[in-house]
């Protein structure tokens, strides 16, 4: 299955920032933020995508767990027939099946930033697994470069999503619109595609049983999840193995 296959049964959508075709796999949180920020959308009509209470809700967490708000966005858009929101999940780019065991708490988001340019975010980056962008090879942040603060998903006091307290914006106007068709495209959905189909093969026989508040967990993740030297970015070849520090995550193999 590729990104064509996903995106099949989408309704054409006149609202600027819904395109879909340059960007393969689009998380939930980067569908919002070309929305809101393309069309420079109101309070009112942010509402309207199920987002009322946005100075508090953070909306990649409320994205991947598919809750009421991303049912309404994904038919505010008119993907509710497509296989869209499927892809907003943890446990769809994982492995192993976690359990929601990464989903217990809310997590700042990780940027390429070359991708955020773009309004561009996927689920994949939040797998601790991951150290870059896999078609960029940009490292992954979830701080601020200007400052120390974590980079939430949440709307700032005018309503912008993606910009930190600071000021710092990744988010550019120009580069989401007007060069839109110069993200790599091909080589994202090659790259995922592959990867889809390698973890769903995998999370057959695995699960992962972790305590959710171990500070451990990452790092254990990011070892356990590790896809295979074929599709693996070059960061991820050359980290070594880490045993330590994860005791309390069990690793479970169907044989």
């Amino acid at each position: 299955m590729s990104w064509s296959d996903v995106i099949q049964g989408a309704r054409t959508s006149a609202i600027i920032g819904a395109e879909l075709e340059p960007y393969p796999y689009i998380s939930g949180f980067g569908l919002l933020m070309r929305l809101t920020r393309l069309g420079a959308l109101t309070p009112p009509e942010i509402s309207a995508f199920g987002f009322r209470n946005r100075s508090e809700v953070d909306v990649l967490t409320a994205t991947q767990q598919l809750r009421a708000s991303a049912r309404l966005m994904l038919h505010a858009v008119g993907l509710q027939e497509t296989r869209v929101g499927s892809h907003w999940t943890h446990e769809r780019w994982s492995p192993a099946r976690l359990g929601g065991v990464f989903d217990a708490n809310p997590r700042p988001v990780r940027h390429c930033l070359e991708c955020a340019a773009h309004g561009y975010h996927c689920t994949l980056f939040q797998l601790p697994s991951i150290e870059l962008c896999p078609w960029h090879q940009a490292p992954l942040v979830d701080s601020c470069p200007n400052c120390p603060r974590p980079l939430w998903s949440r709307f700032d006091r005018e309503s912008k999503l993606g910009r930190c307290e600071c000021g710092f914006d990744p988010f550019s106007p120009t580069v989401a619109s007007v060069d839109m068709w110069e993200f790599p495209t091909e080589a994202a959905n090659a790259w995922a595609t592959e990867y889809l189909e390698w973890a769903g093969a995998e999370r057959v026989h695995r699960w992962i049983a972790a305590d959710s508040s171990s500070p451990a967990l990452g790092e254990g993740l990011a070892a356990l999840l590790s896809p295979p030297a074929l599709i693996q970015t070059p960061s991820l070849k050359q980290r070594p193995s880490r045993c330590t520090g994860f005791r309390k995550i069990i690793h479970f193999k169907k044989t």
